[in-house]
């Protein structure tokens, strides 16, 4: 799937009814059926082209066609998407959730690209040595991972190592010299002095020039800044040498940004914006 392998002396309609030829089916049905597919697929009006005369993202969707003209029960699909530039990807990703809400079928998709999983998925299996790390849905593999890989794996993440420490309402978790501790409200704290990873994403720190009041809150100096368009990543280095990210959206135009390079800034979190990780 990821290469098509289309025929490319056959027609697009061809290529569809490949399949269904060589399955005996009735002549008439594989007319019904391939139409059915170039519809399903948005590619009526390039049937009787051939491969190399339409772009990659039509290509794919021929592939794609080809494979539910059969109706199979189940589809495999392996890195679908990684032949097209990111622009092109990012349509065909809603294009595919399209098609397989249409047609019902399971959609198995092996990618290396977080992002496209997290978007077409209904639920995501992440893997690690052959072994499954965590199965769940995108939400839950984002906001609760099981794992410190799984947490570093999917999206941006700041990893803080310490000690853990029973404190009112969940717990606290002891890092850095001179810092104060992290609190975090949980209903499965772990035992006291336990080693462990405080992981949080850089979009739930705050960033502001004065102190706020909120459950968490350390002071540093802005070291980098990632400009991304839509978001800046902000590093910033705490007294203790921990660098953390706070990423925040620009709602502004770039001369009337709040932070710049060496600016002294606070991070701030709530006490239910990260978790705690064992491992």
């Amino acid at each position: 799937f990821q290469s098509y392998a289309l025929f490319p002396h056959l027609s697009v309609w061809d290529n569809i009814a490949f399949g269904l030829k060589r399955s005996d089916m009735p002549k008439d049905q594989i007319g019904d059926r391939v139409e059915k597919m170039l519809k399903l697929t948005q590619l009526g009006k390039f049937a009787k082209r051939k491969p190399h005369q339409i772009s990659g993202g039509q290509r794919q969707r021929v592939a794609l066609a080809r494979s539910l003209a059969k109706a199979p029960k189940l589809l495999l699909l392996d890195e679908p998407l990684g032949a097209l530039d990111k622009k092109l990807r990012n349509e065909t990703q809603f294009e595919l959730m399209d098609i397989q809400e249409t047609t019902g079928t399971t959609f198995v998709i092996v990618t290396h690209d977080q992002e496209e999983a997290m978007t077409v998925a209904s639920r995501v299996a992440v893997m690690t040595e052959g072994k499954l790390a965590q199965v769940a849905t995108p939400d839950q593999i984002y906001e609760a991972p099981n794992s410190t890989y799984v947490a570093d794996f999917i999206g941006d993440v700041n990893l803080i190592e310490g000690k853990s420490a029973v404190a009112k309402g969940g717990m606290d978790v002891h890092w850095g010299d001179h810092q104060p501790p992290i609190h975090v409200t949980t209903d499965t704290p772990l035992p006291a002095a336990s080693q462990c990873h405080f992981a949080i994403r850089p979009e739930k720190v705050s960033i502001s020039t004065t102190k706020p009041k909120a459950a968490n809150v350390v002071q540093g100096k802005i070291l980098d800044i990632a400009y991304l368009g839509n978001i800046s990543t902000y590093h910033v280095e705490i007294e203790s040498g921990v660098i953390f990210k706070a990423q925040t959206t620009n709602s502004k135009r770039l001369s009337r940004r709040t932070f710049t390079w060496e600016d002294e800034v606070y991070l701030s979190w709530t006490d239910t914006a990260g978790v705690v990780l064992s491992e």
